[in-house]
């Protein structure tokens, strides 16, 4: 990854955390080398634009959800919740995590909002929801995607 961004320096969006790269002439400085370690430590995927699982096509792009043939209606929320898990596949999630990567709360009261809308997730898009395989719960963690 440095090879590839060499004379780039990386520096964090504000709130989506991804990096960009920026022309750099110190690029062995331990500001950009540390980004891009920690870029490289957080598991994040690239999904591009469309991921499928399952049965199940997911285009960020249009920001549509389909199963099996038809169409299936998230809430923003609900997306974006799905996003970032798509993103950090196989990677356990914590529920403070998720409330601040998805709602951008930090120290929310309560974490059954995660817990809410994880269960609609299932509803919508498990083919047996009471039985989760793709969003499984992590008991006193989290939750974890899984292909």
């Amino acid at each position: 990854m440095l090879q590839a961004l060499s004379g780039m320096r990386l520096r964090h969006k504000k709130k989506s955390r991804s990096l960009i790269a920026l022309p750099c002439y110190q690029c062995r400085s331990a500001e950009c080398t540390a980004a891009a370690q920690a870029h490289r430590r957080s598991g994040r995927v690239d999904v591009g634009d469309a991921v499928t699982f399952d049965g199940i096509t997911v285009n960020f792009a249009k920001m549509e959800v389909v199963r099996d043939g038809h169409l299936v209606e998230l809430t923003a929320r609900e997306f974006n919740a799905l996003k970032f898990l798509v993103q950090n596949p196989e990677r356990v999630i914590s529920r403070d995590e998720l409330l601040s990567e998805v709602w951008g709360y930090q120290n929310y009261p309560t974490t059954r909002t995660v817990d809410n809308h994880i269960l609609k997730l299932r509803q919508k898009l498990e083919k047996d929801p009471t039985n989760p395989v793709h969003f499984r719960t992590v008991h006193g963690v989290g939750y974890k995607f899984v292909r």
